[in-house]
């Protein structure tokens, strides 16, 4: 099964991708954190406090590793993920939190194919985000990076490519499955 990637920092349109390529019928595994969020179980996500913080990181990481590394449906051709698990160690790093035990000996650097690494977009503030302004977000975004490149993976720049969002999905889309069937890459 070929393992795809899609991430970067908050507000990069990644998630929007992620529903579209789930539209055309591919295998996705949407963001573990923002299914979290939307269950309501820590509130006003903003204004956690830093144990809770920790507590709801501790979740994300617990979850993504259930359902990316248990429970991959191995029948499947290829799966899109929005995050994977060097995006939990990112965050981790980036709000100074300890990983849990079970994870600090953990090998992070899985067999991803190829990794997806969105531009982002300007800041916008919503419900489903943690993060509370532009330099939170462009923190969180180099940390992403910081990570994958630390485990050594190909990152692929996946610009804006138009100023139009709907367009810019479709184009983002388009790109990535470029990408995926190209030769050169595989």
């Amino acid at each position: 099964m070929k393992k795809y990637v899609i991430t970067g920092g908050p507000v990069s349109g990644k998630s929007s991708v992620i529903d579209e390529l789930d539209k055309l019928g591919l295998f996705v595994l949407p963001e573990t954190a923002t299914q979290i969020i939307k269950t309501g179980k820590y509130g006003d996500i903003k204004k956690l406090s830093r144990e809770k913080i920790l507590e709801f990181n501790e979740e994300v990481i617990y979850r993504k590793f259930e359902k990316e590394v248990v429970g991959f449906k191995k029948e499947k051709d290829c799966v899109f993920l929005d995050r994977a698990m060097p995006d939990s160690k990112a965050y981790f790093s980036f709000y100074g939190l300890p990983l849990p035990i079970d994870f600090v000996n953990y090998d992070f650097s899985q067999p991803y194919d190829l990794v997806f690494m969105f531009q982002r977009l300007p800041f916008k503030n919503d419900e489903g985000r943690v993060e509370t302004d532009e330099k939170v977000a462009d923190g969180i975004h180099n940390e992403i990076i910081k990570t994958y490149k630390e485990l050594n993976y190909k990152i692929i720049d996946v610009p804006l490519l138009s100023g139009n969002e709907k367009e810019s999905i479709e184009m983002r889309v388009e790109f990535i499955l470029d990408k995926i069937s190209s030769p050169a890459l595989l």
